[in-house]
């Protein structure tokens, strides 16, 4: 099926188990870029098939798609279309290869919401610092949603001490109330008191509920 899964790392990487999936229909390509961003740390998964990778993106997670912009039977920008109505540009970035340097090509690929682009033949050097440019913006906007999820966590956390503390001082006031006039109630009962204190004492305890 012209695919290939797999992945390794060589000690501590920037980017240790990123998942990347590459896709083109020139399996020498994909090749190469797997060895290399495996070195990288990367986990790949490599295929030739438009339709599997469109499988694949159904299927799997992925934090960095890598799509050559001419294939057959379905194009790149029929894939980035795919990806675009799933995930921002922000939450998996798609970084397009393509050999035509057409600007019409390019240009319709950046309305899709693709994040850049590479030429070939790929420069390693080129492409990585472009990946690493787009994984760290990913990576810097999840830790800002992390702490903005913290912040809301925290916020109502804290409101719901607030109402806690409120809920409390209003049911503490009646019991006091209540429990002064069981006490006097009590003293009452204990010196003999006509059975009419009594029953006020009774009245206003109920009264105090």
């Amino acid at each position: 099926d012209g695919s290939y899964s797999g992945g390794s790392s060589l000690g501590y990487q920037e980017f240790l188990g990123q998942r990347a999936l590459l896709v083109d229909d020139n399996e020498i390509n994909l090749k190469v870029l797997e060895i290399r961003l495996q070195k990288k740390g990367f986990k790949t998964t490599i295929t030739t098939n438009p339709k599997e990778a469109l499988e694949l993106l159904k299927s799997h997670t992925f934090d960095l798609v890598l799509l050559d912009l001419v294939m057959p039977e379905i194009t790149g920008l029929e894939i980035l279309d795919f990806v675009r109505k799933k995930h921002s540009a922000i939450e998996l970035p798609v970084i397009m290869t393509t050999a035509q340097l057409e600007s019409s090509n390019i240009v319709s690929a950046f309305d899709k919401g693709a994040n850049d682009y590479i030429t070939k033949p790929i420069d390693f050097k080129v492409t990585w610092a472009r990946i690493r440019t787009h994984l760290t913006i990913k990576r810097l906007n999840e830790d800002l949603e992390k702490k903005r999820q913290e912040s809301i966590e925290h916020a109502r956390m804290g409101t719901l001490v607030d109402m806690a503390g409120s809920v409390a001082h209003e049911i503490n006031n009646p019991l006091t109330i209540i429990l002064g006039w069981v006490q006097l109630l009590n003293n009452s009962v204990e010196k003999g008191s006509s059975k009419e204190k009594i029953l006020v004492g009774l009245d206003n305890i109920f009264q105090s509920v």
